[in-house]
């Protein structure tokens, strides 16, 4: 059954290029419709991806955006995009062994 859910997303930081992408993905991928809203008249489809772009792009001072969901299992989607927007780092160091040869 289709639900529409509203609710708000708090980020610390800016998000970095690889969470918006995931955000892109994910709401491609859902079977309903994602928004974020900011302000009065910032609001964008989250499966646009030139548009999320922009949308952040201008609001990037916003701390909080307004989230609407309309599809089925909304809460599993909030889960996931809280996973996505979480700040930590979802980059490891790997150091290479001196002992291989790695052609540059």
């Amino acid at each position: 059954m289709s639900q529409l859910v509203s609710t708000s997303l708090c980020t610390q930081d800016q998000l970095r290029m690889d969470q918006i992408i995931s955000l892109n993905q994910l709401a491609k991928n859902y079977k309903g419709k994602v928004y974020f809203l900011a302000g009065k008249r910032s609001i964008v489809d989250v499966s646009k991806f030139p548009s999320l772009i922009t949308f952040f792009l201008i609001t990037s001072g916003s701390k909080q955006i307004k989230v609407l969901i309309d599809g089925d299992n909304p809460s599993e989607i909030l889960n996931e995009m809280d996973t996505i927007c979480s700040t930590e780092s979802r980059f490891s160091s790997n150091f290479l062994n001196t002992a291989e040869k790695v052609k540059v």
